[in-house]
C-alpha cells in the first residue's frame, strides 16, 4: 500500500496552517490576542509537529548514522500529542468559564496564567517523555526483510499508560465541559433578545462551535489510540493491521484533530477571514494598482 495518497491532504494543509498561525501569531487585532487565541496558536503548533514528525519518523528511510533523528522526532511527537491534549482541555475550559460569566469577558484569565498553562503545555509533556524515553524505546525491529512494530519496551509501555489515561480523563472532562458550555449558551440565547444583542450572541455562538469541533475531533482521534492498545495487548503489532488499519486511521484522526479546528474558525470568523484573505486581496489590489500606474502612457501633444 502507498503512503503517499494518505498524506496528499497533509502536503496541502499543513503549510496553509503554518501560514495561518504565522498571521495569527503577528497580527496586533486587539480582539485576537485573547487566551483562547494564544492556546489554539500553541495547540496547533503541537498538532502540526505530530504530523510533520510521524512523516519524518515513519515514512523517511534514514542512513544507519542518522537513525538516532528518529529518536528525536519520536520524543517531539510524543510531547506534541499530549501537549495538544492539554491545549484544547484548557481551550474547552476558558470557553465554559467564559460563557459563564455575565460580561463574557474572553480575557477572563490574565497573561501570566496564560503563559503558565503555555509552559505546562510545553515543558511537562516533554519532561514525562523524557523520562519514559530513558527507559526503554523501541521504534521497530527488522529482521528478514519483515517488520515487527514492537510495543513492549519498558518506556513505551509507561509513555502509552500515561498518554491513554490522560486521553481517557480528557475525553470524560470535555464532554462534560461541552455540555455546560452549550447549557450556558441556551442560557445566553434567553437573556440576550433583541437585534442589538444579535452580534454578541452570534460570536458567542460561533467561539462554542469551533470549540465543540476541537473536543469531538480530538475524541476521534482518542478513539483510534484504543485501538492501538487493543492490538498491542500481546507486546507486538502485525504489520499487516498496521498497515492496512491503524496507520491509516491515525493519519487521518489526526489529520481531523489538526486540520479541522482551523478550517471551523475560519468558516465561522468573519473577522479571521478577513485577516486572511482580505490581506491577500489587498496585496493584489495593490500590486494591480501599480502595475496600472506603470503601464499609464501619457499622449502626446
Amino acid at each position: 500500500m502507498s503512503w503517499v495518497p494518505l498524506y496528499i491532504p497533509d502536503f496541502v494543509l499543513a503549510p496553509s496552517f503554518c501560514y495561518f498561525l504565522g498571521v495569527l501569531t503577528l497580527t496586533k487585532d486587539a480582539s485576537l490576542r485573547t487566551p483562547f487565541y494564544s492556546l489554539f496558536i500553541v495547540t496547533g503548533i503541537c498538532g502540526l509537529s505530530t504530523v510533520v514528525t510521524h512523516i519524518l519518523m515513519n515514512r523517511v528511510t534514514w542512513p544507519a548514522s542518522f537513525d538516532w533523528i528518529r529518536d528525536i522526532f519520536l520524543v517531539i511527537n510524543q510531547s506534541s500529542m499530549l501537549g495538544a491534549l492539554f491545549g484544547k482541555f484548557c481551550i474547552a475550559l476558558h470557553r465554559y468559564l467564559v460563557l459563564r460569566q455575565v460580561a463574557l469577558n474572553e480575557k477572563i484569565w490574565p497573561t501570566r496564567i496564560v503563559q503558565v498553562l503555555i509552559a505546562i503545555q510545553l515543558i511537562i509533556p516533554f519532561m514525562i517523555t523524557g523520562v519514559c524515553f530513558s527507559l526503554g524505546y523501541v521504534v521497530q525491529t527488522i529482521a528478514n526483510g519483515t517488520i515487527s512494530y514492537n510495543v513492549a519496551a519498558q518506556g513505551q509501555i509507561i509513555q502509552k499508560f500515561i498518554s491513554n489515561g490522560l486521553t481517557g480523563v480528557y475525553v470524560i472532562v470535555s464532554i462534560v465541559l461541552t455540555y455546560l458550555s452549550s447549557r450556558k449558551l441556551d442560557d445566553l440565547r434567553k437573556r440576550l433578545q433583541g437585534q442589538s444583542k444579535s452580534a454578541i450572541l452570534r460570536q458567542q455562538k460561533n467561539m462554542f462551535i469551533v470549540v465543540a469541533v476541537c473536543s469531538l475531533s480530538h475524541i476521534l482521534k482518542a478513539g483510534q489510540q484504543s485501538l492501538i492498545v487493543i492490538y498491542s495487548l500481546n507486546g507486538t503489532i502485525n504489520r499487516s493491521v498496521y498497515e492496512t488499519l491503524l496507520w491509516p486511521t491515525f493519519v487521518a484522526t489526526n489529520g481531523l484533530a489538526t486540520y479541522a479546528p482551523p478550517l471551523i474558525l475560519i468558516f465561522c470568523s468573519s473577522r479571521i477571514r478577513s485577516l486572511l484573505f482580505g490581506q491577500c486581496s489587498a496585496k493584489v489590489r495593490q500590486q494591480a494598482s501599480t502595475e496600472f500606474t506603470v503601464n499609464i502612457v501619457p499622449r502626446s501633444r
